[in-house]
């Protein structure tokens, strides 16, 4: 860490703008945020659910009178946006391997080579 505060101050003497402000990092974070939601947001529209009324007759066994009782149930189930093939392909796995590993894992190679270099240039 002693290393890396010369190199920045000797950076930033030279007039390079390497500098974040903070109105910078909070546009980053929204972008972020924003990216976040909107691949996200198509999971919204996987569930549907459906409701099941059935009116059944009950006759009464002690006077036999007939009275309408429901037998209201829900359930749960997927749509057609689900089940749909090129959703399933695209999104599910194209997209969801794209954003978990291989995203984080080109962050992870240029953030160690940026260090590498910054810890030879320092040296």
């Amino acid at each position: 860490m002693k290393q890396f505060v010369p190199f920045v101050l000797s950076n930033i003497e030279r007039g390079n703008k390497f500098t974040w402000t903070y109105t910078h990092r909070i546009f980053k974070i929204q972008q972020l945020l924003q990216t976040s939601v909107a691949f996200v947001s198509p999971l919204y529209f996987e569930p549907t659910q459906r409701e099941r009324v059935n009116l059944e007759e009950e006759v009464s066994p002690e006077d036999g009178s007939v009275r309408l009782v429901n037998r209201t149930s829900y359930e749960l189930t997927v749509t057609e946006f689900r089940t749909n093939s090129h959703y399933i392909f695209w999104y599910k796995n194209v997209a969801t391997f794209v954003v978990t590993i291989l995203v984080p894992l080109a962050l992870l190679v240029s953030s160690t080579t940026t260090c590498t270099i910054l810890a030879c240039i320092v040296r």
